[in-house]
């Protein structure tokens, strides 16, 4: 999950009772900030007027694939496992579905999953897909989903910025 806090973006954890936000190094912290190894954390509350948002982020692309021909929009994003390193700023994803699939570009980890790279000039269309927990300042009694259609370009840039 994400969380906004006086316009800066962060990773946000509910573990085990207590809520954090952490930030690598090189991202904007204040005093608030404890040190812990590669990262810093700070220990919040959903509640906390500086916190305007908390959400989880999907996005996805329109793919069709001649081998797996009952699934047209596909999540992606950073942290796919693949057989090889792909790069969204290079204009590769990496899909996965369920099942053993091989051949056209398809590769398995066995019979759970498969997965393919693909370009995203290949793709017919790019989306995202929020679900907020707080939204512009006001903790959802219920999770609020908003959804976007996106350029190619957008989507590249809000995977990116989602690289905290």
């Amino acid at each position: 999950m994400y969380a906004v806090i006086n316009n800066n973006l962060y990773w946000y954890q509910h573990f085990r009772g207590k809520t954090i936000v952490l930030a690598r190094k090189g991202q904007l912290v204040d005093y608030t900030f404890e040190e812990k190894g590669d990262v810093f954390q700070k220990t919040v509350n959903i509640d906390d007027t500086e916190i305007s948002d908390v959400y989880n982020v999907k996005f996805y692309v329109g793919y069709k694939d001649c081998l797996v021909e009952n699934n047209d929009i596909w999540e992606v994003g950073d942290g796919f496992p693949s057989s090889r390193p792909y790069r969204i700023e290079d204009g590769e994803a990496c899909i996965g579905t369920f099942g053993a699939v091989s051949g056209n570009g398809w590769e398995t980890n066995g019979r759970d999953e498969s997965y393919k790279i693909i370009q995203l000039s290949d793709c017919s269309s790019f989306s995202v897909e929020y679900e907020y927990s707080k939204k512009d300042g006001v903790v959802c009694s219920e999770p609020v989903t908003q959804k976007a259609e996106l350029s190619r370009e957008e989507l590249i840039t809000l995977i990116l910025t989602h690289r905290v």
